[in-house]
């Protein structure tokens, strides 16, 4: 990443080879490292001759990666426009998308599938590159795109894509090495709905780095409630979503030292299932009934009333998550 950043395009190595110093070059297609190249200087010091001799030798290697599968030179150059103009939604109609095809020669079938890769670090457009070729490994139909230090796939022929086994769990390793972060969003099958399940993968892997279990690959499935209910939480302050049930209960039991608080969230958790709550709290069935009833008395509200039921459950989930 360092040399990547530096203007100088050689490394002069002069540890290795004793008494013959070799000159290490840098190659770089659209200002991305994509290899490098080494000159043993054997018979001779290093000299301005060399040194131009390296850079003539980078140039024409810089040359022929571009037909090579690199993040700085897809296959065609009107593909790596056409994913740009993609995710950044100025692709809005089915004409746009007509003459795209026809330009690129590109047919790319239904279902696709979002998947967005971050570092959480800055200036890692190379460790991007690395796991966009990583994925490719596992899984060929996919059109690539690193912006904002995130990498944005679009995989496509979800149907026919060969199964390779244990492809997830390596790359799972691939991205633990980086401390990279994945967010995969559910299936689609229209091109023009990408920005919808691009924002699906963007939050699958802020959440799934914000709630995981420390998994790398976050699916969007998995995360739907957080998702819905996040920018609400960080917009409002907590007295405007949590019911005022919990706050009353939570009052009463600090002052009375019982623990109405914990038996509503289990009861509301299971469903107002009596059999389920009593069991999970290690309570007789009458005593859950007369926890309930008490519980109605001191807050003032039904639980049988669908609107008071569900307002008090989304106030523990976003409790949860808040």
């Amino acid at each position: 990443q360092s040399v990547n950043n530096q203007k100088a395009p050689f490394i002069v190595d002069w540890g290795s080879c004793e008494g013959a110093p070799k000159i290490q070059g840098v190659i770089k297609v659209n200002n991305i490292i994509e290899g490098y190249v080494t000159m043993n200087c054997i018979h001779h010091p290093v000299t301005p001759e060399s040194m131009k001799a390296m850079e003539i030798i980078q140039n024409v290697c810089a040359f022929f990666f571009k037909d090579n599968d690199t993040e700085s030179s897809m296959y065609h150059t009107y593909q790596k426009a056409f994913i740009a103009e993609l995710f950044n939604g100025r692709i809005q109609n089915n004409r746009q998308l007509d003459l795209w095809f026809q330009d690129t020669g590109m047919k790319l079938e239904p279902p696709y599938r979002i998947v967005t890769v971050t570092t959480l670090e800055t200036n890692e457009k190379n460790v991007l590159s690395y796991i966009r070729k990583t994925v490719f490994q596992f899984f060929p139909y996919q059109l690539a795109l690193i912006q904002q230090n995130v990498l944005y796939i679009l995989q496509y022929n979800l149907d026919i894509s060969p199964r390779t086994p244990n492809a997830e769990k390596l790359f799972h390793t691939s991205l633990s090495k980086f401390n990279a972060q994945c967010g995969v969003s559910n299936p689609f099958c229209s091109l023009l709905e990408t920005p919808y399940y691009q924002l699906q993968a963007e939050d699958a892997m802020r959440l799934g780095k914000k709630f995981g279990s420390g998994y790398r690959i976050a699916y969007y499935k998995d995360y739907y409630l957080p998702a819905i209910l996040s920018p609400r939480i960080d917009q409002m302050p907590m007295c405007n979503y949590v019911s005022p049930i919990i706050t009353v209960l939570q009052k009463y039991d600090a002052l009375h030292s019982t623990d109405f608080f914990n038996t509503l969230k289990c009861y509301v958790m299971n469903l107002c299932s009596t059999a389920d709550t009593a069991e999970e709290l290690h309570i007789h069935r009458n005593t859950l009934l007369y926890r309930v009833k008490k519980i109605e008395e001191i807050s003032g509200y039904s639980l049988t009333d669908p609107d008071i039921f569900m307002h008090v459950m989304i106030s523990f989930y976003m409790l949860h998550y808040a």
